[in-house]
């Protein structure tokens, strides 16, 4: 057993990290590089932050787990409405609950649906919160009074601040380039407060935390930071703009090494991302294609504005738009990236259970011939069905079909002329590649791994602690991570079943979150790009 340290870091791709570990930026991380193992982490079929880091943190695949999207869907007659996915929905345990049960003391910050934050022995600040819920989101209640008397701690800056809201997709004006990266640089730095106290002054076996600036910076300033586009920033503001994001990830590098020093030399140390990033160029009007094909049939009232994503409805608003009794298909949302289709049997016009693999394979055929009348280019890659990505039994919530689109975007929801636009300046999204890397006792020294699952990354920190892995876990130990001897002196144990998490009974009402804090977080997860 090894007191085992977690660094989430959302949306790490090499791409950046060896290109600017090349540029001597990041000392700590080369350090890990020269020290330790690396591998591609390769997310979830949609890589995306609810569905990947419960698969990282259960070893589970949504399939199991049972998080497709931001929201928790269910389909009516009038079209579908959602809430927020919780901590509720995660239907398999996650290894902090594992370690915990088994005696071992935790510390987890940041992870997104973990809210509402489950009792443990230990410390656990939910990511994804409000200000204002903050004091009745920790666990336990008695650690909010330490968060507030740290140096310059401040709630708005900590939470998810609405005042900062932004468009961290397709631009901002130039002026709020600079106040953006400061915001996010100065969150994270919160968050690292909050880590190194805890470290600091408690006991624990298994602490992990998410810094999220990584994603938000890099969706928004992925064209001054991507190597291939860095030689095109030809002005002063260009310039300045790649400095600050540069610095960002400098001082992450800074975080980082500081944890590793107080988690102290007898700790083994991994680092992992929930999913990668990269360029996208190009709005895909999904909707829009199936509505062409008849598919999606809208109503005579169209949103204002129909061809411009920016300024889309909010997306419930938006539902309202579609004449649904006559709808077989559509795309839920942005985040989802999979096309759903409605049922017959559900008492409402759709697909009767007879027609379904007909219908179903058809539509395949269709999105994989769909082209790009500019270029002649296949807009989609490739089209997955349910039970080849999400196998399990939760796969009945998840698309019918997963979308993978040639330039590693998501679909756009809305209506469209065209069925597909250049963005106005290049943006960053996610891909499958994230990373994984690891270092300290028995951990194999500058080794370069094949590319792993992320859900592989659940058994391989079940057994840094010295914990048996459940018999059923879909994930498999990196037994390769670590040194020639290691696996025979502490030899694998398999014990059981991992246990399904337990629901929401034991959670206090004040715990629940307002539907008026509900449609605030929407509200940031839509002008994140994520539902539109």
């Amino acid at each position: 057993m090894a007191r085992t340290l977690l660094l989430g870091l959302d949306s790490m791709t090499f791409t950046l990290l060896d290109d600017l570990v090349a540029e001597g930026r990041l000392p700590f991380l080369k350090r890990c590089l020269e020290e330790g193992v690396r591998a591609d982490l390769i997310s979830t079929p949609n890589p995306i932050t609810p569905l990947a880091w419960p698969t990282l943190m259960t070893g589970m695949n949504p399939g199991s787990h049972g998080v497709f999207d931001f929201m928790h869907w269910t389909e009516y007659e009038h079209g579908p409405w959602g809430r927020l996915v919780t901590s509720n929905d995660v239907r398999c345990e996650t290894i902090v609950s594992m370690a915990n049960r088994q005696g071992r003391r935790v510390i987890q910050l940041n992870f997104p649906v973990t809210f509402p934050a489950k009792p443990v022995n230990g410390f656990v600040v939910p990511g994804y919160i409000l200000a204002r819920q903050l004091r009745t989101s920790v666990y336990p209640r008695d650690l909010y009074p330490r968060l507030i008397a740290l140096p310059g701690f401040d709630p708005k800056e900590f939470s998810w601040n609405m005042d900062v809201n932004r468009k961290a997709v397709d631009g901002l004006p130039a002026e709020d380039y600079e106040r953006w990266v400061g915001y996010i640089t100065n969150k994270d730095h919160h968050w690292y407060q909050v880590a190194k106290m805890l470290l600091t002054e408690e006991q624990w076996d298994f602490a992990a935390i998410v810094f999220e600036g990584v994603d938000r910076l890099q969706h928004l300033c992925w064209r001054f930071l991507d190597p291939d586009l860095k030689d095109t920033l030809n002005t002063d503001w260009e310039k300045r703009i790649r400095d600050l994001s540069i610095d960002y990830f400098v001082r992450l590098d800074g975080y980082l090494a500081s944890l590793v020093e107080i988690a102290g030399p007898g700790t083994r140390v991994f680092l992992a991302s929930d999913h990668g990033a990269g360029p996208t160029t190009e709005i895909v009007f999904a909707n829009a294609f199936l509505a062409e094909r008849g598919h999606l049939v809208w109503k005579s009232v169209m949103p204002p504005n129909p061809d411009d994503q920016l300024t889309a409805p909010y997306i419930f608003d938006f539902y309202k738009t579609v004449d649904w009794p006559r709808t077989k298909a559509y795309v839920r949302s942005s985040s989802a990236n999979g096309v759903y289709i409605r049922k017959a049997e559900r008492g409402w016009g759709g697909i009767t259970k007879e027609e379904y693999p007909s219908y179903r394979a058809k539509l395949v055929e269709e999105l994989l011939s769909w082209r790009d009348p500019a270029t002649n280019d296949t807009v989609i890659k490739r089209a997955v069905v349910r039970e080849e990505a999400y196998p399990g039994p939760a796969m009945e919530d998840a698309p019918d079909i997963t979308l993978y689109l040639r330039d590693g975007g998501h679909p756009s929801i809305l209506p469209s002329d065209e069925l597909v636009k250049p963005r106005r300046q290049v943006s960053g999204m996610h891909r499958h590649e994230g990373i994984f890397m690891a270092m300290g006792p028995g951990i194999r020294r500058g080794a370069r791994l094949p590319a792993r699952g992320i859900a592989d990354a659940a058994p391989t920190l079940l057994y840094s602690l010295g914990l048996p892995l459940p018999a059923g876990l879909e994930g498999k130990l990196m037994e390769e991570a670590f040194e020639p001897g290691v696996i025979e002196r502490e030899p694998v144990r398999v014990e059981g079943s991992a246990q399904r998490a337990h629901g929401g009974a034991d959670v206090p009402a004040d715990e629940e979150m307002s539907q008026e804090d509900e449609a605030k977080v929407l509200e940031r997860l839509r002008h994140l790009g994520y539902l539109d």
